[in-house]
């Protein structure tokens, strides 16, 4: 392999790795541009994240932590089908990639017997290639441009789009709602409907159960009371035919006294006579 072509590959790597930064730059700093006017932003990036938040915050109640979900919403950025975390990874990878392949080309140019001058452009290509990949990496700075976008998007959502969503009627809620939503609500709703009346009827037959119970009590206390009654009645009954048996005996004997005492007068009425 010629030196030309090995040059050629190690500059094509270092333009890559640094095209790979300025596109994740560029992507950045539109999204931070149109922060400033996020609610006519024609961004599909934050539309799409404004549109998430919104379906995240009616169904849930609420987004209770908002900065971790701008988190996952950045690093879920994709160009394409790669997300920029993987495309920022490749580029360093290039530019490591580029300088082993300059150390493979001054290699084979030592083992071919090459002067010192031959192979400079190696040494020279690697240091330019670089300082223009960290310079760029600098001047781009994407971790300083990924804290800026977080804090635009927080600040919007906690102090603009919260605010608007609480004072949103429900009507408009559910106009807002995609069909999948409402169906979702409806799903959880008839769940949330079936076990209140499942507690509905569990609760009736205990009280059923509770009153049955209560009848059953008073069911046996009228029945012992009519018991006591009907003793005592029984009681009573023969007490009085005890009362009347004695007083008839003893008319009996006080008429048997009285006819023994006329007998007696008649008898010494007719022996007087």
């Amino acid at each position: 392999m010629s030196h030309n072509v090995i040059i050629g590959i190690v500059v094509l790597l270092i333009v890559l790795s640094i095209i790979f930064q300025i596109m994740i730059g560029v992507l950045y700093q539109n999204m931070i541009n149109e922060t400033d006017n996020m609610t006519a932003t024609d961004n599909l990036l934050l539309k799409q994240c404004k549109k998430k938040f919104a379906n995240c915050y009616r169904m849930n109640g609420g987004v209770t932590n908002i900065p971790v979900f701008v988190d996952k919403f950045i690093n879920h950025l994709r160009i394409g089908n790669i997300s920029l975390i993987s495309l920022q990874h490749w580029s360093g990878q290039l530019v490591l990639f580029s300088v082993f392949v300059s150390g493979m080309g001054i290699y084979i140019g030592i083992t071919r017997g090459d002067h010192f001058i031959s192979l400079m452009p190696y040494y020279i290509i690697s240091m330019i290639g670089l300082y223009v990949y960290f310079g760029v990496s600098s001047a781009i700075d994407i971790t300083g441009k990924k804290q800026v976008l977080k804090t635009n998007l927080v600040d919007y959502m906690e102090n603009h789009m919260v605010k608007r969503l609480e004072l949103l009627p429900e009507s408009m809620r559910m106009a807002d709602m995609t069909e999948e939503e409402l169906g979702f609500r409806k799903r959880r709703s008839g769940m949330s409907g079936v076990k209140n009346r499942a507690e509905y009827y569990e609760k009736v037959e205990n009280d059923d159960a509770e009153d049955a119970e209560d009848a059953g009590f008073a069911n046996e206390d009228v029945a012992q009371d009519t018991y006591e009654d009907t003793e005592l009645a029984a009681v009573k009954a023969r007490a009085a035919k005890t009362a009347d048996k004695k007083r008839m005996a003893k008319s009996q004997k006080d008429g048997a006294g009285h006819m023994g005492d006329d007998e007696l007068e008649m008898l010494l009425r007719e022996f007087l006579s």
